[in-house]
């Protein structure tokens, strides 16, 4: 005796079928693990003014502030950098948010910050730290670490270059790094970062990014 079965088709009405938001701090789909990074483009000129000529093929994402600003960061990679802007930053609202970026160049993606990460604090007294969160430095000229003016009245941009040579580092023989986002106030205390799981002390849960051509 043959068994036949009955196929039920129930309309996507009767189900929640509503996918569901994206998180605060979306990825875009060149953005997945796995997938290529930014292609080598031409050396910007960090100055605040975010021009289609220099930023030809950024990598981009978006960060969603707890007061409701939303950050577009662009990262591609220069000749001899890695390059960031950040669009929306409200230079004019009462409440400063100053970004900060995160590396590990190391390619092993360590449980703790170690010799090979940096932490880049961006704020009118710009800041760094390498080898320990505890030995973050402020008010220093370092070269390499170049950044245009923070974000005042009516400019809200803000470009950032930080130099291969600085890192002690070659996307050549290690494509792929950690690397995060965080914004805040102050550097204690991170009001969102990229990706959402992000510790500062902890590289094994920042993005994973391609730097390979």
């Amino acid at each position: 005796m043959k068994r036949r079965f009955l196929l039920i088709l129930i309309p996507c009405a009767l189900l929640s079928c509503t996918p569901q938001a994206p998180p605060p701090a979306s990825v875009t789909s060149s953005q997945i693990e796995g997938t290529r990074g930014p292609k080598i483009a031409s050396r910007i000129r960090v100055d605040g003014l975010i021009e289609a000529r220099e930023w030809t093929d950024p990598d981009t994402s978006t960060v969603l502030l707890p007061d409701g600003r939303i950050i577009t960061v662009l990262r591609q990679r220069g000749p001899d950098s890695l390059d960031f802007a950040f669009i929306g930053l409200g230079g004019n609202v009462p409440r400063r948010i100053h970004p900060e970026i995160l590396l590990d160049v190391s390619g092993r993606f360590p449980a703790q910050f170690s010799k090979d990460s940096w932490w880049f604090r961006i704020a009118p007294s710009r800041c760094v730290a390498s080898g320990s969160t505890e030995a973050l430095e402020c008010d220093i000229q370092l070269s390499g670490f170049e950044a245009s003016a923070s974000p005042i009245d009516r400019q809200d941009n803000l470009e950032v270059r930080i130099s291969f040579s600085l890192l002690e580092f070659n996307p050549t023989t290690t494509p792929l790094i950690a690397h995060a986002l965080r914004f805040a106030e102050q550097s204690a205390f991170a009001d969102a970062t990229w990706p959402l799981a992000a510790e500062l002390n902890r590289p094994d849960t920042w993005f994973r990014l391609d730097l390979s051509e």
